[in-house]
C-alpha cells in the first residue's frame, strides 16, 4: 500500500523535538516543545565494567577460569582514547 501511494516510512528518533514539525508542515502548524529536548543527567561517569566491579559478589557472575584481577589487567592495557582509535580503525576495515 505504501508503494502505491509513494510513501516512505521513516524511523522515529527518541528525544528529538523537531519531528512533529515534519508531520504538521502541510497544515501550516508547527508543534514545538517549550523546554527543548530531554537531556540525560548522569550523576557519575563510569564504564559498564566499573559498574559491574562495584556489584557485591560480582566474581560469582564471571565465567569459570576468569578472575577479576585478569579483567582489571585487560581493562588497563589500553587507555580510553587508544581503545576508541582501535575501534574506529576496525570499523574502517569492516566497512
Amino acid at each position: 500500500m505504501l508503494d502505491k501511494l509513494h510513501i516512505e516510512q521513516s524511523k522515529s528518533r527518541a528525544h528529538h523535538c523537531g519531528d512533529n514539525g515534519l508531520v504538521e508542515a502541510k497544515n501550516g502548524a508547527v508543534i514545538r516543545k517549550h523546554n527543548g529536548k530531554q537531556r540525560r543527567i548522569y550523576l557519575r561517569w563510569a564504564t559498564p565494567f566499573e559498574m559491574f566491579r562495584e556489584l557485591p559478589g560480582c566474581e560469582k557472575h564471571l565465567r569459570p577460569g576468569v578472575t577479576l584481577a585478569e579483567l582489571d589487567r585487560f581493562a588497563q592495557s589500553q587507555s580510553d582514547t587508544e581503545a576508541a582509535l582501535a575501534m574506529q580503525s576496525a570499523k574502517r576495515k569492516l566497512f
